[in-house]
């Protein structure tokens, strides 16, 4: 009976260690499920959970899975699961204040009806740790996307692009669609219906980027207004990217863990569609430096070094490039670190 005691005493501690094990995991997410609501099949839908690091330790990814292969899993716009693979091993560290993206992709093509689907994240570091996160959808057979969103595709910064998708429909209503409204106002859409039978009907939605578009990725929602009343809105994805004069790779400098008196160097690049010069480099401070580059050319590296103090903490510098491309053209970026004795 003191054995039989012991046993349950020992499996009761370690379901409490892994209930919190797995709180902690779950206040780095921004949510834990999602629901896509009704959704027409072959419509591109996406979400992503946001993973940050709040604790003052290094946080590991160490495994990713999921249930159904409904879903394409991505972590920073890196692919992990797709429909071949149902278990990923990816280590990835998060320091301090460090973010990261579960992004997941619905396919809603080969299924329909109601889909709910789990994806499960594994933690090795700070202790072991798993969090579920949940989607959900009802795909439904009679509305139909073709292609399932307006994808721009690259484009340069003042240049004008026409995009085409179909919508249909295929039921007992005489369907119709009203209206579309665009969040963005250098994003242009309209319809026309292309053919009506009973029970059915086609329309071809065209979308402009106008030349006002400003540099960046293109992520909105036309949102597309019905006369059905179980899905009287329903919205349509349009995805691109404009390329700026000036790029800058990567986005944010992250220099990791410094000690006092170590000395980190890290590098952007920056590239132009013409040859120019860097005239100017502003944001050293807080023990970073930065050596401008010289000359005009189409790439540009600057370097950033930074010497860790003996005041412990989080540090962190907008450096701001300016140029003498049009418009004196400018470009930004972050550089962080964290300061450890």
């Amino acid at each position: 009976m003191k054995r039989t005691l012991a046993v349950v005493a020992v499996c009761v501690a370690s379901w409490s260690s892994i209930a919190q094990a797995g709180s902690w995991a779950e206040g780095l997410f921004s949510e834990l499920k999602h629901d896509f609501g009704n959704v027409p099949r072959g419509a591109d839908r996406r979400c992503g959970f946001v993973i940050k690091n709040t604790t003052e330790s290094p946080v590991r990814i160490s495994n990713l899975s999921r249930t159904c292969g409904c879903t394409l899993i991505t972590l920073d716009e890196k692919i992990v699961l797709d429909q071949n693979i149902r278990t990923a091993r990816e280590n990835k560290v998060l320091q301090p204040g460090e973010t990261a993206r579960i992004g997941v992709v619905l396919d809603t093509r080969s299924f329909i009806g109601n889909k709910t689907a789990e994806i499960t994240v594994s933690f090795d570091q700070p202790t072991a740790a798993e969090v579920r996160l949940i989607v959900s959808s009802f795909i439904r057979q009679d509305i139909v996307l073709n292609p399932g969103s307006v994808q721009i595709g690259s484009l340069s910064r003042g240049q004008e692009m026409t995009k085409e998708i179909d919508i249909e429909y295929a039921g007992q209503l005489n369907w119709q669609i009203l209206s579309i409204t665009s969040p963005n106002p250098n994003l242009e859409a309209n319809f026309d219906e292309i053919y009506r039978k009973p029970g059915s009907a086609g329309y071809r939605l065209k979308v402009v980027v106008k030349p006002g578009m400003p540099a960046g990725a293109i992520r909105d929602s036309l949102i597309i207004e019905t006369n059905d009343p179980s899905t009287p809105q329903f919205p349509v994805l349009v995805a691109g990217q404009v390329q700026a004069e000036l790029i800058v790779t990567p986005g944010s400098l992250s220099f990791g863990t410094v000690k006092a008196g170590q000395t980190v160097t890290r590098q952007v690049l920056l590239r132009g569609k013409s040859p120019f010069q860097v005239t100017s480099v502003d944001g050293a401070n807080a023990g970073f430096q930065i050596e401008k580059p010289q000359g005009s050319q189409n790439f540009h590296k600057v370097t950033v070094r930074f010497t860790g103090s003996d005041e412990p903490g989080t540090r962190e510098v907008t450096i701001r490039v300016e140029t003498d491309l049009a418009d004196r053209t400018a470009a930004e970026f972050k550089a962080s670190v964290q300061v450890v004795r």
